[in-house]
């Protein structure tokens, strides 16, 4: 995820949150070794590779369980990935 002139690794998520009654349609990203605050900011998202399927859990705490794992897998597939240029940031 590109936050201002600085990429970030991310795992994102697009889907309906069934695990809680299945909602509208949002995007959610989790940056790795990042805190702070990107409400209301721009950002531009960069996908490399997509990690699962959308999948309705039995409880929060499987949800939870399996994010660790999505987020395990999605730092050892973008270890593995080419490491962007400048040209993907415009400059």
């Amino acid at each position: 995820m590109q936050v201002d002139d600085r990429l970030w690794s991310s795992a994102t998520n697009i889907g309906t949150n069934p695990t809680f009654g299945k909602g509208p349609r949002t995007v959610e990203s989790y940056l790795f070794d990042f805190s702070g605050d990107l409400y209301w900011r721009s950002v531009r998202l960069f996908f490399v590779r997509r990690v699962r399927d959308e999948k309705k859990f039995s409880c929060a705490e499987s949800l939870v369980e399996q994010m660790r794992e999505d987020v395990r897998r999605a730092q050892e597939l973008l270890s593995q990935a080419p490491k962007p240029d400048n040209a993907w940031l415009g400059k």
